[in-house]
């Protein structure tokens, strides 16, 4: 088999808004800049069953056929505004779909067509909102339950060839899936790494049963079983590491006390997060005159010069692109 491009895709924060909404998935890591920015990601992050509704949708235009089974398999984060590439490998009733992003692979989605079309017992609506969980892993062993699947009309207008060939159950459940890792489990702080689903009329509970039926340790795949609404299989998902907080600054100062750094002048890239925010404190709490540079976090620079000043240091926050630094540095140097 030979890969053929297929599609081209840039996801935009307003679609992620509006996949948020249809799937009841409002995930920070998802649609919140600033929260994101302290992840392991960097930044938002594309949900995973919007990159995959949005390569079946593709597949399904162009063989106007329908499913039986789905394999869905996350290499890496795709990045909000990356460009984003769809390939296919077909093989009789056998593809391979290939999502990447440059050189870096994002996805692979295998499938197998079928002729049958599954009956969708969704909700026509959008899902309710609901509380976002944030289970530890020992709360997480032997959990189990059920949840409805919903589909708005939006929803269904959106992935037009789905609609046309009725497969309305499948943009249900790929919906619901996002939201049931994303806001229930593991909930917050979870990633999705794939899913193994069969498709077929004889799973006939309209909600969806769940129960987690693997769970070694937090470093490790959690299994979801998974069947209800014409599909049967098990998702699997992690743990992702939480955002780490920097130590305030007054608890810097009192560790780590340094006169060598009163009246030195410091020029910090990215000072409003990470180890950059944890250098202007340490710098600036000890009589340094502090420039911090930001690119996205302007919230996060500006509580960082707060902090500082309350040392009376002189903290100056300027926006730079390192990619194109030259209007940053001409701010800078009229600083003198």
């Amino acid at each position: 088999m030979t890969k053929k491009i297929l599609a081209k895709k840039i996801f935009q924060l307003n679609d992620l808004k509006w996949f948020a909404e249809q799937s009841g998935d409002y995930n920070p890591i998802h649609i919140n800049e600033s929260l994101s920015r302290r992840y392991i990601s960097g930044g938002i992050i594309v949900p995973g069953m919007y990159i995959l509704l949005w390569s079946l949708n593709k597949i399904v235009e162009k063989y106007n056929k329908n499913l039986k089974y789905i394999n869905a398999k996350f290499h890496h984060f795709a990045i909000l505004e990356s460009n984003l590439e769809l390939y296919y490998e077909l093989d009789n009733n056998t593809c391979v779909l290939s999502v990447k992003s440059g050189l870096k692979s994002i996805a692979t989605f295998s499938i197998i067509f079928s002729d049958s079309i599954i009956i969708n017992k969704s909700e026509k609506k959008k899902p309710p909102n609901s509380v976002i969980k944030n289970y530890s892993f020992k709360e997480l062993r032997g959990l189990s339950g059920n949840f409805k699947t919903y589909l708005s009309n939006d929803c269904i207008n959106r992935y037009s060839a789905l609609k046309i060939n009725k497969m309305e159950n499948i943009i249900a459940i790929l919906m619901s899936f996002s939201r049931l890792v994303g806001m229930k489990v593991p909930g917050l702080n979870s990633l999705f790494i794939g899913l193994e689903i069969n498709l077929d009329n004889s799973y006939k509970n309209k909600t969806i049963k769940w129960n987690i039926s693997r769970h070694t340790n937090i470093n490790s795949l959690i299994f979801i079983d998974v069947k209800g609404n014409g599909c049967k299989g098990h998702i699997s998902t992690m743990y992702r590491p939480e955002p780490v907080n920097q130590m305030a600054i007054k608890e810097i100062y009192t560790k780590y006390q340094n006169k060598y750094f009163s009246k030195q002048v410091a020029l910090i890239i990215g000072g409003s997060r990470g180890l950059g925010e944890h250098t202007a404190k340490l710098l600036g709490a000890n009589g340094s005159e502090v420039i911090i540079t930001y690119n996205k976090g302007i919230k996060d620079a500006l509580r960082v010069k707060k902090e500082i000043e309350n040392y009376n240091s002189k903290v100056h926050c300027i926006k730079m692109n390192i990619l194109e630094p030259s209007v940053a540095l001409k701010k800078i140097n009229l600083l003198k």
